[in-house]
């Protein structure tokens, strides 16, 4: 399976680690309202931990579903982890992930009908 963008999807080609630094990302996210970020992708932790502990600087909420980030070592893999859910995101499976944005989905819903 090809990963692709859909057109009119945003792309941020980026130099380092972060997905922040050198990038328009931050003003992006701002301008569209977005406070909450689900991370995923290699390596945990280079490209994936760096862009979730500059979320967190930025005051931005980070979910990184653990079956959805790789590193090439499995040790690394789970400290990294371990590491992150401790200070700087929630770590989680992708179905928990999605389940929890389904809730916050339906919640906002609810909130806007009453």
């Amino acid at each position: 399976m090809r990963v692709a963008p859909e057109p009119g999807e945003l792309l941020l080609p980026k130099t380092q680690a972060s997905a922040f630094f050198g990038t328009p990302l931050t003003t992006y996210l701002v301008g569209a309202g977005i406070d909450s970020l689900v991370v995923t992708g290699c390596t945990t932790s280079g490209c994936v931990r760096a862009s979730v502990v500059d979320a967190c600087a930025l005051n931005f909420k980070s979910i990184v579903p653990s079956d959805a980030v790789y590193d090439r070592s499995p040790t690394s893999h789970a400290v990294n982890l371990f590491d992150i859910a401790s200070k700087y995101g929630d770590v989680m499976p992708t179905r928990a992930a999605i389940e929890r944005l389904r809730a916050l989905a339906d919640e906002r819903t609810k909130d806007r009908s009453t």
